[in-house]
């Protein structure tokens, strides 16, 4: 079910921009209020999440950097594995 729409945004813009965004929206099929509204929600809601992905907790980040800057030993497993990559072997193709 959809919302009650009852906001309303007004605002002006370059005729080339209109004409682009009347086209965009001819094409998808939709109307220019559906076409705008639906492209500027996208891209609200990509950079509030962009936003939220970059924002940590002081803690938590004094956590990340000490793990990076205090990395744990390689295991034998790593260390066969990094020598198998780096190894000439592991380039050739059957």
């Amino acid at each position: 079910m959809n919302a009650v729409r009852k906001e309303r945004f007004e605002f002006r813009l370059p005729e080339a921009a209109k004409r682009r965004i009347e086209e965009a929206a001819v094409i998808s099929k939709v109307s220019v209020s559906q076409f705008v509204m639906e492209s500027a929600t996208f891209r609200a809601e990509t950079v509030i999440n962009e936003h939220r992905r970059l924002i940590v907790e002081e803690d938590v980040w004094e956590q990340v950097m000490a793990a990076l800057e205090r990395p744990p030993a390689a295991t034998q497993s790593m260390c066969k594995a990094f020598e198998r990559y780096n190894s000439e072997e592991s380039w050739i193709c059957d």
